[in-house]
């Protein structure tokens, strides 16, 4: 293994997970190491060798470190990883609003989609709709039968239990009929839950503190 530190330090942009969005980066230390196999015992010829190039980053803007790792198969760049891994989607900062369950099932679903495991992500969206409905408005019998208290009770919208169950149909095929979300459609799911998350735990504490803190009417008095 080679390492090395960099006297004349070197700057790239890269994603911040700490900032969230790209910012300018310094390489404070490199190594590099490498690996061969033969794929075929029985030809001398199938021998492959792999590269790897790692890089310590420091953030100019928040000064987090994160490290960088390229890797090569005969000398073509195949694979770049991150640790720890760039944050596909940013947790909303409403999330200590939330039963603790639920925010920690949203962390670990909003991980899996940093991990670009889709189906994966897609089954815990999943999985967090079913725990709306029974912490909300109890057991039901069927998503839909859920769907249709949760708005009777008026916690939702008509529109949002219909994007809703898109969602939870999402969720089912991902798990039931091994279908593969893309990235985009995760974060359309995501982001109707996200919704339906505010709507249900966050804006009415909201607007109770609000109602608590705007000064009453005064009363016309007839003279």
């Amino acid at each position: 293994m080679k390492t090395e530190n960099n006297e004349a330090l070197v700057e790239k942009l890269s994603w911040c997970n700490n900032c969230g969005h790209k910012t300018k980066h310094i390489i404070q230390h490199t190594g590099s190491w490498s690996e061969s196999f033969l794929s075929n015992e029985s030809d001398p010829r199938s021998w492959y060798k792999f590269d790897y190039v790692w890089k310590v980053l420091q953030c100019k803007g928040c000064d987090a470190y994160k490290v960088e790792e390229l890797e090569f198969l005969d000398n073509q760049e195949f694979g770049v990883t991150q640790y720890p891994a760039s944050i596909a989607r940013q947790l909303p900062d409403w999330i200590g609003g939330l039963p603790q369950d639920l925010g920690d099932l949203m962390r670990e679903v909003y991980s899996a989609i940093s991990h670009h495991s889709n189906r994966l992500a897609a089954m815990g969206l999943r999985a967090m709709a079913d725990f709306v409905i029974r912490d909300r408005v109890g057991e039901q019998s069927s998503f839909r039968k859920g769907l249709e208290a949760i708005e009777g009770a008026g916690l939702i919208g008509r529109k949002q239990s219909e994007y809703f169950a898109s969602v939870v149909e999402a969720g089912h095929a991902a798990n039931h009929r091994g279908w593969n979300p893309k990235k985009s459609e995760v974060n359309h799911m995501a982001e109707i839950t996200e919704n339906v998350l505010h709507t249900t735990y966050i804006l009415g504490k909201h607007s109770e503190s609000l109602q608590a803190t705007t000064p009453k009417r005064k009363k016309m008095t007839r003279k």
